[in-house]
């Protein structure tokens, strides 16, 4: 109990000294860092950078599919309440910054897994944090041992993350079953919010009911492009 609580007054700490911008206070970033036990200069991390998440867009369950869309997008998914999240998230602010300056184009999302049950079932996330690179729908696994600036910065330089391993095949997030993670997630996000009202039996039927709904008119879609793309070609060969 006691470390749970400690980890939530080291979060609350964060979140006030985010105010700062990278011109702001940088003793009051220090002393914050201090307390928090990060090693700043081991990882070349600029302490009011670290705070400023001006420069990272927060995403949800809601937004998700409107923003990831096109572009290329640096992606860390946590949780509050973890001491490697807390760390991560620091060295992710001042990684956006430093390529906000020499690399504009990347884009900086963060998504917070504990309300956005969705997309932890969709990205196939087994622990936190985890990153992804996306560029134009393509996904790549980030290992959390690139994060500080100067190793991201030199591997973007060298092939444009194209070195980590790219997420293909069957079981992979963009793979044949990218359909069922999707309405999996679904499910588990509605099912979540629903055991606040509901009881557990109801909830269960519920979904099920739901889940069923959502494949088969999935299917059907699928089913009606099949055979329009099989009229055109047999329209075509006329």
């Amino acid at each position: 109990m006691k470390i749970n609580l400690f980890f939530v007054f080291l979060f609350e700490l964060l979140h006030f000294v985010a105010a700062y911008s990278c011109e702001g206070d940088e003793s009051a970033a220090i002393e914050a860092m201090n307390v928090l036990q990060v090693p700043y200069e081991k990882y070349n991390t600029d302490p009011v950078c670290a705070f400023d998440n001006s420069t990272v867009v927060e995403l949800s369950d809601k937004t998700w599919d409107h923003v990831i869309e096109s572009g290329k997008w640096f992606v860390q998914l946590t949780a509050e309440g973890c001491a490697n999240c807390t760390l991560g998230e620091l060295l992710f602010n001042d990684l956006s910054h430093a390529f906000h300056e020499k690399y504009p184009d990347v884009h900086f999302a963060r998504v917070y897994l504990s309300s956005s049950l969705e997309l932890s079932v969709r990205l196939l996330i087994s622990r936190i944090p985890s990153y992804y690179f996306i560029d134009n729908q393509n996904f790549y696994r980030v290992s959390p041992q690139v994060l500080p600036k100067n190793k991201a910065i030199a591997l973007y330089e060298k092939d444009g993350f194209k070195s980590m391993k790219k997420e293909q095949g069957f079981f992979s997030v963009n793979g044949p079953l990218k359909s069922f993670y999707w309405v999996f997630g679904k499910a588990l996000a509605l099912y979540g919010h629903l055991s606040q009202k509901y009881t557990p039996l109801g909830m269960n039927v519920a979904i099920f009911g739901i889940s069923a709904y959502i494949m088969y008119r999935s299917s059907k879609k699928a089913k009606q492009k099949q055979a329009a793309a099989a009229a055109a070609a047999a329209a075509k060969k006329k």
